[in-house]
């Protein structure tokens, strides 16, 4: 942390890590239009987009933290770190809720769910 070259690295990448985020929660807005849910992958989804939404709300704002103080950790970082870790593990587990939407209920997929499939009447050829 002592190295003006390695807090410059940091800061980039954490940019880079929000922009990116940032652009994800757009995606994500915009493909929820596109998809039919049942009422119960509806609200996973609603989990997961405010999960996301929150977390990168937060990441945002300890970015512009962080800028202020020209890339350098902010002081007292060790409530700078505790804020990021927090806001990190919120998007870990808003992940989750993604990796049950697209393995649990198919959505965006061409596969039906196990779910869907249940629901759909047995048909015999």
């Amino acid at each position: 942390m002592k190295k003006q070259s390695l807090s410059n690295a940091g800061w980039w990448c954490f940019a880079l890590g929000v922009v990116a985020a940032i652009v994800t929660v757009f995606t994500g807005l915009q493909a929820e239009e596109t998809v039919s849910l049942s009422q119960e992958a509806h609200e996973v989804l609603e989990s997961h987009e405010h999960f996301q939404i929150y977390s990168t709300v937060v990441l945002k704002a300890l970015l512009v933290w962080r800028s202020i103080k020209r890339g350098v950790l902010p002081n007292p970082s060790i409530v700078y770190l505790a804020i990021t870790a927090i806001a990190v593990g919120t998007v870990l587990f808003g992940s989750h809720y993604g990796g049950q939407l697209v393995y649990q209920y198919g959505v965006g997929t061409s596969v039906p769910s196990a779910a869907t499939q249940s629901a759909l009447p047995n048909i015999q050829q």
